[in-house]
């Protein structure tokens, strides 16, 4: 199940430095290649039109 939050409920939980310290390790981690970047899929369901494409 996905735990959708809003800003404002996401501003009482992390603060904006908490954030940033997180990214900054994330992306040391991801240039030492001790990470990875899962890249973009699409999901393709029964659709009217041709621009019905879902983003993950």
């Amino acid at each position: 199940m996905t735990l959708v939050l809003s800003n404002e409920e996401l501003r009482h939980l992390i603060s904006m430095g908490e954030v940033i310290d997180r990214l900054d390790v994330t992306y040391h981690d991801l240039g030492n290649g001790e990470a990875q970047n899962r890249p973009r899929s699409y999901i393709y369901g029964p659709s009217l039109t041709i621009f019905d494409i879902f983003w993950v």
